[in-house]
Formats: C-alpha cells, structure tokens, sequence
C-alpha cells in the first residue's frame, strides 16, 4: 500500500530558520508541528488509521520536513528494536550524523536526540 502526501500538504507551511536561533530552538519548533502534521495527515486519507503505524509516522516526519527546509536531514530511517527493554524502534529524520541531534519517534513519543547516543545505551545488533 503506497501513500501519496499531496504537494498542497506539503508545502502548506514553511518555517525558516530565524535569525539568531540555536538548531535546538528550531527542532523544538520542527517537533511542535508533528501531532499537526500527524493529524492533516489522518484527514486527508482515511487508510492511515487502517494501515501500520510506520507509514504515518513515516509520512509525518517527511511532512514536517518538508515544513521545515532548514533542518538540515535527508529522509527518514528506521534502526529494529534490540535484544531487551532500552532498545526499543527507532524512527528518525537522518542528518547524516548519528550523533547530530534530530527528530526522533521511540516508544510511540516525539523527542529530539541524539541516534548514536541512543544505540550506544541499548542492545543493538
């Protein structure tokens, strides 16, 4: 099943990084639009609260940075749960560095963080 975001979703919004704000300001800003985002998602096709969670999260991260031209990543990548409870799925916006801080999605929760730090902690293969 293959969903297709609309360009006029897409670049409804585009928030620019302003002058004089840090990266973490903007990726707070990037992560406040994600339930947005989630949402416009949902009404706009009604087969994402029949499929699995991963394309809509998948979708939404892509929608938001769509929003957000200067964050700076390039798709979103996926890292498998581990071997026990502090590794769980990984979704996240890739910089091309793990350890850049960036848009995250574990245990069904936004955060910004850190990918490699997050690996490091857990029990990734």
């Amino acid at each position: 099943m293959a969903f297709q975001v609309s360009t006029e979703l897409r670049s409804k919004r585009k928030h620019l990084m302003r002058v004089g704000e840090s990266r973490m300001d903007y990726l707070k800003r990037a992560k406040s639009k994600l339930k947005t985002a989630e949402a416009e998602l949902l009404a706009s096709d009604p087969l994402y609260g029949r499929c699995h969670r991963s394309f809509l999260v998948r979708d939404t991260m892509e929608l938001v940075q769509s929003w957000f031209p200067d964050i700076g990543t390039f798709g979103v990548e996926h890292v498998s749960a581990g071997q026990n409870k502090r590794s769980p799925a990984i979704d996240y916006l890739n910089t091309g560095d793990l350890y850049d801080l960036t848009l995250v999605r574990t245990n069904d929760r936004y955060r910004i963080a850190c990918v490699g730090d997050m690996i490091e902690r857990g029990n990734y293969q």
